[in-house]
């Protein structure tokens, strides 16, 4: 799947309780750790945010806007397009070679009755775990004011000879155990498997219309071409391509 249609179809299905907050990134640290103390090695991390940052009157104030955007905020090339469909956007891409990091930051502007309702989505994707430059960098881009709706996800892998799907069911039941999460949904389809869960560990969730909540979701796929299994785990849910 790709992360775009998961989220859509989620999002159509389950209706929003809570979300994340993005406060002091536990979620992503408890996630990797839990991957690592599984025999799991990291090889993805994202956090995605989206907050709705207020409004302008008119295409003069928007162009203020972004530019004064463009001039707090260094290390960015910036790309912005004209008015399509009563929107206009700016894109901002930041890349980090040493700890391969890279961010997207993207402004939107979407025309309303009285001026333009102004979006903010960032994306920050980091190849290397390090807990500690994961915090800083989070600490730095991120802005919880606008009370952000925010995403993370972990991808980890493992070399493992083709399991049975019991095996797969039992890494992905351990994951959720080690999350403080009880199962609430579940899916298996032959080398795959995947688990919607609720952890006590966060006090955040979506509720699902059969009046369940979940706040976790742990998805296993084991590939035959490199004996790999991967995992991907996701709080509130994944929107990562897995």
């Amino acid at each position: 799947m790709k992360s775009v249609l998961i989220l859509i179809i989620i999002l159509s299905i389950y209706m929003p309780y809570h979300f994340a907050q993005g406060s002091d990134n536990e979620e992503l640290n408890s996630m990797t750790k839990a991957a690592k103390q599984n025999g799991y090695t990291i090889r993805e991390w994202n956090v995605y945010q989206k907050s709705s940052i207020g409004k302008v009157k008119n295409v003069k104030e928007y162009n203020l806007f972004i530019n004064q955007i463009k001039k707090d905020l260094k290390g960015y090339k910036w790309e912005s397009t004209k008015e399509i469909d009563h929107h206009f956007k700016l894109v901002g891409i930041k890349t980090d070679s040493k700890y391969r990091l890279s961010q997207r930051l993207v402004i939107t502007a979407i025309k309303g009755k009285d001026g333009y309702d102004l979006e903010r989505t960032h994306e920050i994707t980091g190849q290397i775990w390090n807990e500690e430059v994961s915090d800083k960098v989070l600490s730095e881009a991120f802005d919880n004011s606008n009370q952000p709706q925010t995403f993370y996800n972990v991808r980890a892998d493992m070399p493992m000879n083709k399991p049975n799907q019991d095996k797969l069911k039992s890494k992905s039941q351990k994951l959720v155990s080690d999350l403080s999460a009880k199962e609430v949904e579940g899916l298996t389809e032959g080398n795959f498997v995947s688990y919607s869960a609720l952890s006590k560990k966060w006090n955040y969730s979506l509720k699902l219309k059969n009046n369940n909540k979940m706040n976790l979701q742990v998805a296993n796929r084991f590939t035959e071409d490199d004996n790999k299994l991967t995992v991907t785990i996701g709080t509130p849910i994944i929107i990562k391509e897995y």
